[in-house]
């Protein structure tokens, strides 16, 4: 059920018990409080998938006028970029208006769009209520000439344009559905696909201070609703001062981070601030009381001894908020994910015919090229049986006319496996084939497979051709099963060769590598940043690791330790993996070191630390590490009373 949010009506459910289903999966961007979520994709993982445009580039103005008017060259600019990309792209700004009887109403933008800014008419459509002149219009089609669309309330679901950029709200803020709804309509990316312009990957909202006061935080609060991570909101708004010129390349559009900058009623113009301090905080004195202007990375403990001058407990808050959010962008720009360092691991890899093939499943078994006719083709009743599951009931009408019914016992049913349909053998035998085909097996060596299973099932074990094609798709699924069984058991024996036999001829290299790349990284969710505050992770989140714990401490150690560069929370079935006979291994953590070595650390606690899954994990990493030549380390941390400490069982490894 999509738009699941939307399902809440007596009738809605009156309807699903009426449909009486086994499951009912719902899908939805704002699940309700008790929802049973069984899967979350964050926002980061979007991203990542390039489905949707991050972070927003937010401008505060002092009147809506110029807030329209900076959206308007902000489109502008973005259309004079997608001009170079090779896809079309024709950027569109929302506008949200006022109701009627308030300040700026759709009438008043409209005039005021096409007569202060001279935009023709065709170029504007205007959706509300009773005005719906995008129905019928393909806001995708090359001859379309809307660039400019005004609302005042939500756009309904089923609105989709992801040519929509720029979000302007020249309306005081009342609704967060209606902002929530408006401004989800300009964070979908064009063709799902990452532009090679990197201003065509964001977001842009322009508003009004007096219509939105503390714009960051009603934004932040926005997204959190929509479903956004806290730390998610806090990292993928970006503030920017309403005076940079939009038209140059710069400002607005500039990669360095902007400084925060707060207006406060309370005068801490003799607050005192070490020089370390001045660094990153500087106050100065207005008439209203005080402004705060933040760049760089704040302590902590700054912005507790600030807070603690301000005497509104709101404002207090909202400082707070503002600085967190300041932090968030702040690392986002400067770790070395933003930064452009590059972080590449190289693979395990095995020689084939003189060329190195990547250490995976499906090339252990095209190197040895295994055969499906090596493996017994019997098919045993366990295997396979035919049994009837089926109760037959019979109705009939009795002396007095009425319906009678009543089960069937075996004796009195027809036998239906004995019935003839007139197939052969042959032809079952091609059915088979089709419905059981596997990519890596040939048609003759299937259809040979195939008939030398029919033959057991009819010569071994006596059971009617009439009977097997009856029950052919339970054969059929059967058959693929068996098939896949042996596929795993030959992977499991070429493994075993190919890595570690007699003859096996392995090496890791940098020609199959696995690249950290700056966008590549979408976790479930985030570790929240408190006690300990990661100084060398690659990307500016911690991903999917929680604030206690060994693995927590495992991190802290590596983080601490001083040949360590930077280093990455490895992501399950989406990070830097080596190959297992059944399966990969992701490793907890990955790092580089200051000398250029890779180092990589999966953590195991005491009761896991010897059984056969980490011995396997054992043996495949110090296979990798020891055909590196010395570029990588393999190690199991263990937290052990009997053992030296984590950051020792580190440090040890690297040999600081």
């Amino acid at each position: 059920m999509d738009e699941a949010h939307n399902n809440t009506s007596s009738l809605s459910y009156e309807v699903l018990q009426r449909v009486n289903a086994a499951c009912v999966v719902e899908f939805t961007a704002t699940p309700a409080a008790d929802s049973n979520v069984l899967h979350n994709v964050s926002a980061t993982e979007l991203k990542a998938e390039e489905m949707i445009k991050l972070p927003i580039r937010l401008t505060e103005h002092k009147s809506w006028e110029d807030a329209v008017q900076d959206s308007i060259l902000t489109r502008q600019r973005l259309h004079d970029l997608a001009t170079k990309d090779a896809d079309y792209i024709r950027p569109i700004i929302l506008f949200q208006a006022e109701e009627k009887g308030r300040e700026v109403t759709k009438e008043v933008l409209l005039k005021h769009l096409m007569e202060q800014h001279r935009i023709p008419r065709e170029k504007i459509a205007v959706v509300t209520g009773d005005q719906k002149e995008l129905d019928g219009i393909n806001l995708f089609a090359r001859d379309c000439p809307i660039d400019f669309v005004i609302t005042v309330e939500a756009l309904k679901e089923g609105w989709d344009c992801s040519f929509a950029y720029v979000f302007c709200s020249a309306a005081t803020v009342n609704s967060k559905k209606d902002v929530e709804q408006i401004l989800g309509r300009v964070l979908r990316m064009p063709y799902a696909k990452r532009r090679k312009e990197p201003d065509l990957n964001r977001a842009y909202a322009h508003v009004s201070r007096a219509s939105w006061p503390n714009a960051v935080k009603q934004l932040h609060d926005r997204l959190v609703d929509m479903g956004f991570e806290d730390s998610e909101a806090d990292a993928f708004i970006e503030p920017t001062p309403p005076d940079l010129g939009l038209t140059g390349g710069a400002g607005l559009f500039s990669a360095a981070p902007p400084p925060t900058v707060i207006e406060l009623p309370d005068d801490l113009s003799a607050f005192d601030l070490t020089p370390e301090e001045q660094a990153t905080v500087t106050i100065e004195k207005t008439e209203q009381g005080s402004r705060v202007t933040f760049t760089g990375n704040v302590d902590e403990a700054t912005v507790t001894r600030l807070a603690a001058a301000v005497q509104s407990a709101e404002i207090r808050a909202n400082l707070e908020s503002e600085v967190r959010r300041h932090k968030a962008v702040w690392w986002q720009h400067t770790s070395p994910a933003q930064r452009g360092v590059a972080f590449r691991v190289p693979q395990l890899c095995f020689k084939l015919d003189g060329e190195l093939e990547l250490a995976e499943k499906d090339a252990f078994l095209d190197a040895s090229g295994w055969s499906l006719l090596d493996y017994p083709a019997e098919m045993a009743e366990a295997e396979f049986r035919l049994t009837e599951t089926g109760v037959q009931w019979e109705l009939d009408l009795n002396a007095a006319g009425k319906i009678t019914d009543k089960a069937i016992g075996k004796a009195d049913q027809f036998d239906l496996d004995l019935v003839d349909t007139g197939w052969t053998e042959q032809q079952l035998c091609r059915w088979l084939e089709r419905k059981a085909r596997q990519q890596d097996i040939t048609q003759v060596v299937l259809l040979e497979f195939v008939r030398r299973s029919l033959a057991y099932l009819t010569e071994k074990r006596g059971l009617a051709l009439t009977a097997l094609v009856r029950w052919k798709f339970i054969l059929a699924k059967v058959l693929s099963q068996k098939i896949g069984h042996y596929r795993e058991q030959a992977s499991e024996t070429r493994y075993q060769q190919t890595l570690f036999g007699a003859q096996a001829a392995v090496e890791t290299s940098f020609a199959f590598e696995f690249d950290f790349t700056p966008t590549g990284y979408a976790p479930h969710w985030r570790y929240r940043g408190h006690p300990y505050q990661f100084q060398r992770h690659y990307y500016a989140a911690v991903g999917e690791l929680d604030n206690k714990g060994e693995e927590y401490e495992c991190a802290k150690a590596l983080d601490m330790t001083g040949k360590v560069k930077h280093w990455v929370r490895n992501l399950e079935r989406r990070g830097f993996w080596l190959p297992l006979a059944k399966t990969k291994f992701y490793p907890d953590f990955v790092a580089e070191l200051t000398d250029g070595r890779t180092l990589v650390v999966e953590h195991k606690g005491k009761v896991y630390a010897t059984n056969d899954d980490s011995k396997e994990k054992c043996n495949v990493g110090d296979l990798w590490e020891d055909t590196s030549s010395g570029r990588t380390l393999f190690l199991m941390t263990v937290e052990d009373k009997g053992r030296p400490s984590l950051y020792e069982q580190i440090a040890s490894k690297i040999g600081s």
